[in-house]
């Protein structure tokens, strides 16, 4: 922001650091990093669950929801769908 003899004000706040067509990519490659990163979660989980670890860090447990029960890793989720965003937000630029 300027005054009006056209110094910056140093104590204003910056008009726009990112442009609201950029905020849109970044949501779109979020929830389009969602499904890779659960088809991972799922994919890994299964494999190490089903040899009766839990993976250590990973945490595998058995995920019951209604009738349905698979094996699930919340912190396999984040990391999956972190880097899915990540490749998804590259590809964008």
């Amino acid at each position: 922001m300027t005054r009006n003899d056209g110094i910056r004000d140093a104590d204003a706040a910056p008009d726009c650091l990112i442009s609201s067509s950029e905020k849109n990519l970044v949501i779109i490659s979020f929830v389009k990093s969602l499904v890779p990163g659960a088809l991972l979660t799922w994919l890994v989980a299964m494999f190490i669950g089903t040899a009766g670890s839990t993976g250590g860090y990973l945490y595998i447990h058995y995920l019951t929801v209604e009738t349905y029960s698979w094996y699930w890793s919340w912190p396999l989720f984040i990391f999956g769908t972190g880097l899915a965003f990540v490749i998804y937000a590259v590809m964008d630029l």
